[in-house]
């Protein structure tokens, strides 16, 4: 039991109670020492206040009286809808679902199929240098005690697939040598951990993961398909790692750049419960959605150039992407167009609508750009994996 001075003095017992209705309704009176007790059942004494179970807060509604996780100090609650909610498909890139403006740059990726091969489902990271998104973290997305990240993920090679910073810090890393997903937990303002957990999963097979920490309880779980499949042993309570800037596929601190597909990335400042996880799959747009105002993306055009020779030999062709941004509603966004052959940026060109001619951008890969590559006669002879061209944009 809690116990409090009476809050309610009469002139007859001064500073103490000598029956129930002295006290105020969530309190009585305890016999012989007038002194008002907060109801053990369903209450919490927080700050030499007694609170139902459920009351909220007042500095901050995250927060409840949870008695059945403590009677002495608030609980996490956290909010019921994503704090961040990115679809990571579509032509027009990622979409940020909640309207927060906070995507500040795609690189290296590519707009693939998703789950379910669901044309334009996912965002493909190429693990080449940089083939990331990063994600400004405004005030909403400092979670700071209790998280969830869920997201569908198409393995291939090893790297972070989410994080917190440029070093391994609160996030998914896919290891690859083990096969592992691993959700690591790390202690504000420093790198240390504080706990991780991970479990099996096959490369080139789409799963639905998550993973979740429960300031309450202290304990990190992992998820995936809708089922626990690893939680921490030793609970530890601590403040998180979230106030730097999310990355999505690779950063600095990590030598490994994850190579794969993500879509439908959402974040949470509590505990998901295991029942509300399989409606996490899909990134749904209300009736009421209206899309933020986005760059539109350039169509481009792979082009053969007829006869046309390197270095005064026929052993090499030259190929012209046209970027077609006639019809681009933005003119302070920056393009890129990149030529990735065999893993490497080969060539990259940065332009904006005023570059253009006649609507029109050319890039033009040529001579010892395509020494690694055999000649070529068609354009439909072009091979995926082998030359892969990305178009990014920032503001």
């Amino acid at each position: 039991m809690s116990y409090i001075l009476n809050p309610n003095p009469d002139s007859h017992t001064g500073d103490g109670c000598n029956f129930t209705s002295c006290c105020e309704n969530i309190y009585f009176c305890e016999f012989l020492t007038v002194i008002c007790v907060c109801v053990q059942a369903n209450t919490c004494y927080i700050d030499n206040t007694c609170h139902v179970g459920g009351d909220l807060n007042p500095q901050d509604a995250r927060w409840a009286c949870k008695p059945g996780i403590s009677q002495d100090q608030w609980s996490v609650i956290g909010t019921t809808s994503p704090l961040g909610k990115f679809a990571l498909t579509g032509c027009g890139g990622i979409i940020d679902l909640m309207g927060l403006g906070a995507i500040t740059s795609v690189n290296n990726t590519i707009i693939v199929s998703g789950p379910d091969n669901t044309e334009n489902g996912a965002t493909m990271f190429t693990g080449v240098t940089e083939s990331q998104v990063k994600i400004k973290n405004l005030a909403k997305l400092d979670l700071m005690y209790s998280l969830s990240i869920f997201l569908n993920l198409y393995v291939k090679e090893s790297g972070s697939v989410v994080n917190y910073g440029t070093v391994r810090g609160v996030g998914l890393y896919y290891d690859k040598t083990n096969g592992e997903i691993v959700f690591r937990i790390v202690k504000r303002n420093t790198t240390d951990l504080i706990t991780e957990v991970k479990a099996k999963v096959d490369a080139k097979k789409w799963y639905h993961v998550g993973g979740t920490y429960d300031y309450n309880t202290g304990k990190a779980y992992l998820y995936i398909d809708s089922k626990q499949v690893a939680v921490s042993d030793t609970p530890k309570r601590d403040m998180l790692a979230t106030d730097s800037t999310i990355y999505l596929g690779a950063i600095a601190g990590v030598t490994d750049k994850f190579k794969g597909r993500v879509s439908c990335l959402q974040i949470f400042d509590r505990a998901v419960e295991e029942a509300e996880i399989h409606n996490l799959k899909k990134c749904l747009l209300s009736e009421s959605f209206e899309y933020p105002n986005l760059p539109k993306l350039p169509e481009i055009q792979l082009v053969l150039k007829e006869n046309a020779t390197a270095n005064g030999t026929d052993d090499f062709s030259i190929f012209s992407l046209k970027c077609d941004v006639s019809a681009a509603t933005e003119t302070n966004v920056k393009y890129e167009l990149q030529w990735v052959i065999n893993g490497a940026v080969s060539k990259t060109n940065t332009f904006t609508s005023s570059d253009a001619t006649d609507g029109m951008f050319e890039s033009v890969l040529s001579g010892d750009s395509l020494k690694s590559l055999q000649k070529i006669d068609q354009v439909s002879d072009l091979f995926i994996p082998l030359i892969l061209i990305m178009t990014n944009f920032y503001y």
